[in-house]
């Protein structure tokens, strides 16, 4: 992102939109921070005290002393990716060591990340022992989003469910969340709090829609762009974005779990080829004893 996309970004996000969360993503953020701080910077002298969060994948080492102590500093939060231990971990993300070792020179600073973990049939295994291990290092902030596309199948849906309810168990224990966001609504927190920027400056109602954009624009049979910061937000496309989606999923909104599914409806649909699909709703719907 140039300089000049990123100033007209943060003007229009404060100033039009009144944005009071900002996230930053990849890629990897880490290879440009010197821009991620010039960032940080610009919304500092809009806003002293929206919440910022960077979430890194944790393989690339602070060179910006900078942009570390704006981190211990400055109401920011750092989310790292690190799914399992290393031999579970490798075969999929891989450089586990390096993360690790970037998770204990943060918390040898002061900084305690959020550790996000994606949990998929091949990844599952023993889960709960490593939030336990992460635990005992000093971590106390985790958020967990199930991989929806990953080709679940019933027992590999118990095993996550056992590892969770664990992984819940030992959040009790500690009086730690995995989740400290309580705006959070329905569908991924997208629905109508959130919006995804490309490195031009186009809008897009979330980072799926951008990634999957072509795949999207034959499912819904318009463009997911929805603006951009040159010429503002298009809400007749918000609109016609919303209302497919609501009249496509009629059958979540009697679902009790409603306002608090996280499951992605282009994952879903992506992957499973329908939504909401009955993996899906396994994921998101703790299961009856009888199940």
């Amino acid at each position: 992102m140039s300089a000049e996309v990123l100033e007209k970004t943060v003007n229009y996000c404060a100033d039009v939109l009144k944005v009071s969360q900002w996230s930053f993503q990849g890629g990897e953020v880490f290879l440009e921070q010197d821009l991620l701080l010039n960032a940080i910077s610009l919304i500092r002298k809009k806003d002293k005290t929206s919440y910022i969060t960077i979430t890194t994948n944790g393989t690339i080492p602070f060179y910006s002393k900078e942009l570390l102590k704006s981190i211990l500093h400055d109401n920011i939060g750092l989310r790292v990716s690190i799914d399992n231990f290393p031999r579970i971990n490798d075969q999929s993300r891989g450089k586990s060591r390096q993360v690790l070792d970037f998770l204990f020179k943060c918390l040898a600073i002061g900084i305690k990340p959020q550790i996000c973990i994606t949990p998929t049939p091949k990844n599952i295994s023993g889960m709960s022992k490593w939030v336990r291990y992460l635990v005992n290092i000093g971590i106390d902030w985790f958020v967990i989003f199930p991989v929806v596309e990953a080709g679940w199948d019933l027992e590999s849906i118990k095993e996550y469910w056992k590892e969770k309810d664990e992984v819940d168990r030992i959040c009790k224990i500690y009086n730690i969340n995995q989740l400290r966001n309580d705006k959070q609504t329905a569908f991924c927190g997208r629905y109508n709090e959130q919006i995804w920027i490309d490195i031009v400056g186009n809008f897009f109602p979330c980072h799926m829609a951008y990634f999957h954009k072509k795949e999207v624009e034959k499912i819904i049979k318009q463009e997911p762009r929805i603006g951009s910061v040159w010429e503002g937000i298009d809400f007749s496309k918000v609109v016609l974005y919303n209302t497919w989606e609501m009249s496509n999923r009629y059958t979540c909104i009697r679902c009790k779990e409603y306002n608090n599914c996280r499951m992605c409806w282009i994952a879903d649909t992506l992957g499973n080829k329908v939504c909401p699909s009955s993996t899906a709703c396994r994921l998101n719907k703790r299961p009856d004893k009888n199940d």
